[in-house]
């Protein structure tokens, strides 16, 4: 069974991978997603279009997870990122920032994220 860490770890690889479609298998149903602080998008279409415009920027992104915390069924983990890419005008992106998120651990003991919040307490 994967722990909360290994979860995410597997989320960056597939974010780099580009597979939007595996992405958003990593989150329930009804989950938000903040795109931006101030900014939150909630459902799995609305967050695919947000990751999508992610992915576009054809970048890379590095996680490094600081804590987990974890009770019960539930796991807060907070990350710091690195994000690599081409902006909208061709030139070179970097954007980094410290995540808060939300895991729930499913009936079948695996991990989905309920609240993704890039930018942790920039809210």
């Amino acid at each position: 069974m994967m722990t909360p860490k290994e979860f995410l770890k597997s989320y960056v690889e597939k974010f780099n991978a580009k597979n939007v479609s595996s992405l958003i298998d990593m989150y329930e149903t009804d989950a938000c997603f903040q795109v931006q602080p101030g900014q939150v998008v909630k459902g799995l279409e609305n967050i695919r279009q947000s990751l999508q415009g992610f992915i576009d920027m054809n970048g890379n992104l590095q996680s490094n997870v600081k804590g987990v915390i974890q009770a019960s069924n539930l796991a807060l983990v907070n990350t710091e990122w690195l994000f690599s890419g081409t902006g909208p005008d061709g030139k070179s992106l970097n954007i980094d920032g410290k995540a808060t998120d939300v895991l729930r651990q499913q009936s079948d003991g695996t991990w989905r994220i309920v609240i993704d919040n890039p930018w942790g307490s920039s809210i």
